[in-house]
C-alpha cells in the first residue's frame, strides 16, 4: 500500500508525472530525466502560446527541472508508482499498469 501524502508535491501536470515515469522505464540517468522533463516543458509552452495566440513562444526555464524532477520522484515513491531500490528506482506493477491504461484513467487513478 503506497504511504499517506503529507503535502502533494507541485506537479501541476500529468504530462510532467508521464515523462518521469517514461524515463524511470527506459532507465534513464537523472540528467537525461531533467532534459526530458526541460523538453516537455517547452512543448506545453509552445501549445499555450498558441492556444493564446501569442506571437512568441516564452522559453521554459530549465532551472525548474530539478526542483520539478524531485517534485515528479517524490509523487511517484510516495504513490507507489516507482520503487526504490540499489541500484537504482524502477517502475512498480502499479506504474506500469499507470503507464498501460488510458489517459482517462490514469487521471481517474491519480484522484482515488
Amino acid at each position: 500500500m503506497a504511504k499517506r501524502l503529507g503535502t502533494v508535491p507541485l506537479v501541476r501536470r500529468i504530462e510532467y508525472l508521464e515523462t518521469y515515469l517514461m524515463g524511470i522505464k527506459h532507465g534513464m540517468s537523472k540528467e537525461e530525466l531533467e532534459a526530458a522533463l526541460v523538453d516537455k516543458k517547452e512543448e506545453l509552452e509552445q501549445e499555450k502560446s498558441i492556444a493564446l495566440g501569442r506571437g512568441q513562444a516564452s522559453r521554459a526555464k530549465s532551472s525548474g527541472a530539478a526542483y520539478l524532477l524531485r517534485y515528479c520522484y517524490r509523487l511517484s515513491r510516495d504513490l507507489g508508482l516507482i520503487s526504490v531500490g540499489d541500484s537504482g528506482n524502477f517502475l512498480s506493477d502499479s506504474g506500469v499498469y499507470f503507464l498501460d491504461s488510458k489517459k482517462t484513467d490514469r487521471i481517474r487513478l491519480l484522484t482515488e
